[in-house]
């Protein structure tokens, strides 16, 4: 997994790349959940990320319910069909927007 990110203001723009599984996911929640300080417009750039297992999922609820507590909003955009089918049957969709872009 490979991520990066832009920020504007209180808007950030993270991407997400590769599989996130158990052994990526931590590397993801170290950077992404101290990157959310004071963020209240979160979008997670999955276009290239190819699956997401059980601890990625995680790492997305957590970041979804700092985001809520600090009065935000969080959209997912590009996610290619079985991570889209995933987000819908744990909920997540839920706690997000989804959008093709």
């Amino acid at each position: 997994m490979e991520t990066r990110s832009e920020r504007n203001g209180a808007s950030l723009v993270f991407y997400i790349r590769g599989v996130l599984d158990t052994q990526a996911a931590p590397d993801l929640e170290a950077e992404l959940i101290p990157a959310l300080e004071g963020v209240t417009d979160l979008t997670l750039d999955v276009s290239e990320m190819s699956y997401i297992l059980s601890a990625g999922i995680c790492v997305i609820m957590k970041a979804g319910k700092t985001i809520m507590k600090q009065k935000g909003s969080m959209k997912v955009r590009g996610a290619n069909d079985s991570v889209k089918d995933i987000f819908r049957t744990t909920g997540l969709t839920r706690i997000f927007i989804m959008t093709d872009f």
